[in-house]
């Protein structure tokens, strides 16, 4: 008796349904083949196949079932978008439809729109425009050209530009180079950083020219279908209904309500202006007696009364109740500092969360907190690797209107299986531009304490970088491959200057431009420069030939890097 009539008959049934199809989808083939009830092929091989494609079939399975645990993530798919509106090699074309453009910016608030969209030709009806940012300052100059958000799916959640949810169209008011947000995006990007992708577009309104933007992918779902696949985590953009919470210290002395531990940045009020605030470069008049951590204070010590550290600084009426000295107070939450177990004391992530989370996302990512907040070992609640990318890019663009600066705020949070990571948000104030008008203090910023006196140990997602040197080596690893990879043949003058090309024809076309087509070029020329000039800085920090800290900056000035032929405003 041959060995085949011995086998299963779920076996010999599942060789007869292969044969039939094979047969079917490959009758030249079919002469090899004979069913017969009891015999399934005149060929030798035909029963090691089935044995082989059943193995197979079931070590698939297994795999697929079990991806999880055996390490495997899903990753982000390409939904469409990103090879036609975000494809930088040419400036894209925007045209709104709607009836409501003049009252829009009448009110200029954060009311939706409905209007019709044509993008480089395709039009895209019944969707949604607001305006978006600081609407005050293009008010204030009687234009129209505000920054926008366009909404695909705004009236209809299964609408979409192609899988893209929302666009942002940034109008470049404080970035005369029109590349800040465009270069730290694509430098993220390119350090393994999770980015939102950015290209450029004019934009018209019924057939108007409005002006050219930075068009910008907006951080929602798309963005983390996009970069994570289905099953994407929880999103979060921590920030104040405000910039910040604002609290008067008479200059008599302290106000016994403000804890001196909360506060970040002291400034000084404005006898003409009441609230607005005027800010010191926090690097001027550096001592190393008031380093703690090698880095410098820009208030008054705790241990010292304010009328004894500000009083070179205030005006002669100082000591009336007009002269007062203002503390921006920021809420622990947005730093990411652990606070205590209730979700309620964290006011400002979760009720600035992407989805729906529950209970149990608000405990995992409470959980993931007090890890950075108090453990040695971050590793359980903390994506090392992708963090100490983002901010070895991040310190070298030196933002401070941002998590490692004053503000504390433009970044976004992801969380997953209680896993932290930061996601790049709003670059428009980098490359030193938010406070300082010093390049050269700019680009020698020291790398190794990017935090100022004021803001140190309450930046926890830093911190924990510089406690310990595997961290430290990596850190500095990643700021190392930054500056190779807009060195040599992708050196950072020839991208720059490729996207310059581009831009001059629209940046001609723009009649509501903020800055001229000289103050264009000579802002893009700041900006070649000091990437250049900060790169040669933080490789000398790198390699030891320049002090790392600021504490030995300001012991060894001679050695640092001179950056004083640029003007930072230019950039502005």
């Amino acid at each position: 008796m041959c060995w085949r009539d011995h086998r299963p008959v779920w076996y010999r049934q599942y060789c007869k349904e292969y044969v039939r199809k094979w047969r079917r989808y490959a009758p030249p083939f079919s002469y090899f083949i004979a069913i017969n009830g009891e015999r399934m092929s005149t060929s030798k091989y035909l029963d090691k196949i089935c044995i082989i494609i059943t193995t197979l079939a079931v070590l698939l399975t297994v795999v697929f079932m079990n991806g999880k645990r055996l390490g495997i993530e899903s990753v982000g798919g390409a939904n469409g978008y990103e090879d036609r509106l975000f494809d930088t090699s040419y400036v894209h074309e925007i045209n709104v439809v709607m009836n409501n453009f003049d009252v829009m910016c009448g009110k200029a608030d954060k009311t939706w729109y409905d209007c019709d969209a044509v993008i480089d030709g395709e039009k895209f009806s019944n969707i949604s425009i607001r305006i978006k940012g600081n609407a005050g300052e293009v008010q204030s100059l009687g234009s129209v050209k505000y920054s926008f958000r366009i909404g695909f799916d705004h009236r209809n959640s299964m609408e979409s530009y192609h899988g893209l949810n929302k666009l942002d169209l940034n109008n470049s008011a404080g970035d005369r180079t029109f590349m800040k947000d465009f270069l730290v995006y694509e430098a993220m990007a390119g350090a393994g950083v999770p980015s939102p992708l950015c290209s450029y577009a004019f934009l018209t309104v019924n057939g108007k020219d409005i002006g050219l933007y930075q068009a910008v992918e907006c951080i929602d779902d798309s963005f983390l279908m996009r970069n994570f696949g289905k099953n994407y985590g929880n999103l979060y953009k921590p920030e104040c209904e405000e910039t910040a919470y604002e609290k008067t210290i008479q200059s008599v002395g302290r106000d016994p309500q403000v804890d001196s531990g909360d506060i970040d940045i002291v400034g000084r009020s404005d006898e003409n202006s009441g609230r607005d605030v005027t800010f010191d470069d926090p690097m001027e008049h550096i001592d190393p007696s008031v380093f703690v951590h090698g880095a410098p204070d820009v208030g008054p010590p705790a241990e010292s009364s304010a009328s004894d550290n500000t009083s070179a600084e205030k005006p002669d009426d100082a000591e009336k109740e007009s002269g007062s000295t203002i503390a921006i107070v920021k809420p622990d939450d947005i730093k990411l500092i652990y606070i205590d177990d209730d979700p309620e004391s964290y006011p400002n992530i979760f009720g600035n969360a992407a989805q729906n989370v529950n209970g149990r996302d608000r405990a995992e990512l409470i959980k993931s907190l007090k890890t950075l907040s108090t453990e040695k070992d971050v590793s359980p609640a903390v994506d090392t690797e992708e963090v100490i990318a983002y901010f070895a890019v991040h310190n070298f663009v030196v933002s401070w209107n941002s998590y490692t600066g004053e503000t504390a705020d433009n970044y976004c949070l992801y969380e997953k299986n209680g896993h932290l990571s930061m996601l790049p948000w709003d670059y428009s104030s980098a490359f030193g531009t938010y406070r300082s008008e010093d390049a050269s203090r700019m680009v020698n910023y020291p790398i190794d304490t990017p935090l100022l006196r004021g803001l140190s140990g309450k930046r926890p997602m830093f911190d924990w970088i510089m406690k310990d040197q595997r961290y430290v080596t990596a850190y500095h690893a990643a700021m190392r491959k930054l500056i190779d990879r807009y060195s040599g043949e992708n050196d950072i003058s020839f991208r720059l200057k490729q996207i310059e090309t581009m831009l001059i024809p629209y940046i001609e076309r723009d009649q509501n431009k903020f800055a001229s087509e000289t103050a264009f070029h000579k802002g893009v020329d700041t900006l070649i420069s000091f990437w250049k000039l900060r790169s040669e800085s933080v490789t000398g920090q790198l390699d030891g030939q320049i002090p790392s800290t600021f504490e030995g900056q300001a012991e060894k000035p001679e050695l640092l890097v001179d950056a004083s032929l640029i003007e930072l405003i230019d950039m502005k």
